[in-house]
């Protein structure tokens, strides 16, 4: 067993699949639950935009938001892939925030659309099923893979009212009331967020 510190960017990085368990629940977080890891992100965001005002470096550190259990899998594909046996409602939650900060950002800037898609959302250069870095269950999939195609259907399901919660929070104006700098909310959603991976 591995456990370690880590942050979503060093966690999904590189070409590797994240799987649920066909005996795992579906998607199940609200709006209550999304309010607050929204709340710990803005937190975080304004940590790092007074650090800039102020010319002094960030802390150290991010907010912990929990723990990942992950077991390796045999699998067919040329990637490495992982069960995930807990913390799939926060692994889901925040690709979903990644979606909806990717379709906002590049309105303005393609290119940060493009990357953000390529770093975390796929492996770039796997094909067919392996191409997502993360498969959720098999009710979830239709929704979530929408989502990640820049696609959201017209649903009210718990995935896509997760997606369109982050699409509403992005659009108003952040703790220092002036618009998000998405470049930042990035930066705290991948590196900001302290996780512990227990493989």
């Amino acid at each position: 067993m591995q456990v370690r510190e880590t942050t979503l960017q060093e966690l999904i990085g590189g070409p590797k699949q994240f799987r649920v368990p066909l005996f795992q629940r579906t998607y199940t977080w609200r709006s209550v639950d999304h309010a607050q890891l929204w709340n710990d992100i803005l937190s975080q965001y304004d940590d790092l935009v007074q650090a800039s005002a102020e010319g002094v470096a960030p802390a150290i550190g991010g907010h912990f938001i929990g723990s990942f259990v992950l077991a390796p899998t045999a699998s067919n594909a040329a990637l490495p892939a992982f069960l995930v046996v807990d913390g799939q409602q926060r692994l889901t939650t925040l690709l979903l925030a990644l979606c909806a900060l990717r379709e906002v950002a590049a309105a303005g800037d393609p290119q940060a659309g493009d990357r953000i898609t390529k770093q975390f959302l796929v492996n770039e250069y796997a094909e067919n099923d392996d191409r997502w870095k993360f498969v959720p269950t098999e009710q979830d999939r239709k929704s979530f893979f929408a989502c990640i195609e820049g696609h959201t259907p017209a649903s009210d399901d718990l995935i896509v009212s997760a997606y369109r919660f982050f699409e509403q929070q992005l659009a108003i104006p952040g703790p220092d009331e002036e618009p998000l700098n998405y470049r930042v909310v990035e930066q705290v959603i991948v590196s900001k967020l302290s996780i512990i991976d227990i493989t």
